[in-house]
């Protein structure tokens, strides 16, 4: 998922030789799972499912509009009617969520472009002047 490798390259590197994730990654994984209850992660879980699903929702009428002629490998019948509705749909279930996954989008969000932002800048070689 990771092509770009980001942040997983530093932090959960994959093992070359057997091509899987890495045992830091696999302890990590069982560590969060232990000690985290079900419903919170069954939250977390739903949340960024959600938070994707009305990104490429969005990704979508922006591609549309912007590249209308641009090639593309599948068809969306009534793009202008399903993507609305699904970003609609997804941000007010995210709503019936309660505050406190709000607040976690939102700083999941931050948290992310922050990780964008020094990784590009670390990447492009740019110095504050």
């Amino acid at each position: 998922m990771d092509r770009c490798r980001v942040g997983s390259a530093i932090f959960f590197p994959d093992d070359a030789s057997l091509k899987a994730p890495s045992y830091l990654r696999v302890v990590w994984a069982m560590l969060v799972a232990g000690f985290l209850p079900i419903s919170f992660i069954g939250e977390l879980i739903s949340t960024g499912t959600l938070m994707a699903f009305a990104t490429v929702c969005a990704a979508l009428i922006r591609l549309r509009v912007t590249m209308p002629a641009h090639k593309r490998p599948f068809r969306v019948p009534l793009w202008q009617v399903i993507a609305p509705l699904g970003i609609t749909a997804s941000l007010l279930l995210l709503g019936t969520m309660g505050w406190a996954a709000i607040g976690r989008i939102v700083a999941w969000q931050v948290v992310g472009a922050l990780v964008l932002f020094i990784s590009l800048r670390a990447r492009r070689g740019l110095t504050p002047r």
